[in-house]
C-alpha cells in the first residue's frame, strides 16, 4: 500500500507517553490507515519496546524499529527512519507531544497543492489549562532579532498573513528562526536530493536538520495552523528530556551543533543570515540556560568557551 505521509518517532523511554501520541495518530482526519508510522527505540530501558511491540504486532501501518546501542540523542533513530519510510512526504513527530486532529491533513494538502519543499505550521503549549501558540515562534520567524520588541511587534502587524509563500528562504531571511521540527512536513525526495539527516550523537541535531533543510528549500509554506501541542510537563529540574540536561558533554555536543551550521552557512552564502537571525539568539539561550548557574568547574567551563569561541 502507499501511504500519504511517513511518521517518524524516535523513542526513548517514554512509556507514560507514547500512547497518547499513538493515539493522536489514530485520530487523524486525514485517514489513519494513509499514514506509515516508524517508531524507532533508542534501546528504552522502561515498558516503551513492549508497547511498540504491541502495536506493530496488530496495526500493518505501524512498524517498529529497535537500535542494538543507545545513542544518547534522537538523531540517529530519526535517520534510521528515514531509511525505512516509503511515502513521499516526512514528519519527525516527538514521542511525548500530540498531532492536532487535521494536522497531517492540512500539511498534506497543502504540500501536494502547492508542489513546495516544506510546509510549517505552528505549535501549541498548555499553559495554565489553556492552549497557547508558543511565546516568541511567530514574531521570531518574520522579524528582524536585530530590532526593539516593539518595532519587532509593530513589524510583524504589517507583514503577517495566515498564509505566506517563499520561493526560497532568501524571500524571508528572518524566518531562519522559525523552529519546532513537528509542526513541518517534508518532500522526501527534497531531503534525499540535499542529502540532508541529522547529526548523530549530539543535541541540537534538530536545528542543524532544519538549518540546512530551509536554506536548501525551494518552496516553502507557512500556515497560522496549530500543528501540534508541546509536552512541557518533563521541563523541570527532574525531566528526563534531553533538551534540557548541562552536563559537559551534553553542552560541548550543542556547541558541536552550532559549528556545523556555521560551517553549512559558509559553503551556501549564507553566513551573515545565519549569525543575525539565527546564531545570537541560539548563543543568548544557550548562555542563559546552560551555563549561566550551572554547575560547571572552572577547567569544564573554560573548555566550553574555547570551543564556543569560533562561533563568538
Amino acid at each position: 500500500m502507499k501511504y500519504k505521509v511517513s511518521i517518524i518517532i524516535p523513542v526513548y523511554n517514554v512509556e507514560l507517553y507514547l500512547e497518547k501520541c499513538l493515539f493522536s495518530l489514530f485520530a487523524q482526519s486525514l485517514g489513519f490507515e494513509n499514514l506509515e508510522i516508524i517508531l524507532v527505540d533508542d534501546c528504552s530501558t522502561d515498558r516503551s519496546k513492549q508497547i511498540i511491540s504491541a502495536y506493530d504486532n496488530v496495526y500493518e501501518n505501524i512498524k517498529g524499529v529497535f537500535l542494538n546501542k543507545n545513542s544518547g540523542v534522537a538523531g540517529k533513530p530519526r535517520n534510521v527512519g528515514m531509511e525505512y519510510a516509503t511515502s513521499d512526504y516526512l514528519i519527525f513527530l516527538d514521542p511525548d507531544d500530540v498531532l492536532k486532529e487535521d494536522a497531517c491533513e492540512i500539511l498534506f494538502n497543502k504540500i501536494e497543492d502547492e508542489n513546495a519543499d516544506i510546509v510549517t505550521g505552528v505549535h501549541s503549549i498548555i499553559d495554565n489549562d489553556d492552549e497557547v501558540i508558543f511565546p516568541g515562534l511567530l514574531i521570531n520567524s518574520f522579524t528582524n532579532p536585530l530590532d526593539t520588541w516593539k518595532d519587532r511587534q509593530r513589524d510583524f502587524d504589517n507583514v503577517f498573513r495566515d498564509e505566506m509563500k517563499f520561493s526560497s528562504i532568501k524571500d524571508m531571511e528572518y524566518f531562519l528562526g522559525n523552529f519546532g521540527l513537528s509542526s513541518k512536513i517534508f518532500r522526501r525526495k527534497f531531503i534525499e536530493k540535499h542529502t540532508i539527516k541529522f547529526p548523530e550523537y549530539i543535541p541540537g541535531e534538530d536545528s542543524v536538520f532544519l538549518f540546512n533543510s530551509l536554506i536548501n528549500a525551494r518552496g516553502i509554506v507557512f500556515l497560522n495552523k496549530i500543528i501540534y501541542v508541546y509536552n512541557n510537563s518533563r521541563n523541570d529540574e527532574n525531566n528526563n528530556s534531553l533538551s534540557f540536561q548541562k552536563d559537559l558533554k551534553r553542552n560541548l555536543g550543542r556547541l558541536d551543533a552550532y559549528l556545523i551550521m556555521l560551517n553549512i552557512s559558509k559553503e551556501k552564502d549564507m553566513l551573515y543570515p545565519f549569525v543575525q537571525y539565527l546564531l545570537k539568539s541560539k548563543l543568548v539561550y544557550f548562555t542563559n540556560n546552560f551555563l549561566v548557574g550551572n554547575d560547571l568547574s572552572y577547567d569544564e567551563m573554560l573548555e566550553i568557551l574555547k570551543k564556543a569561541q569560533p562561533l563568538f
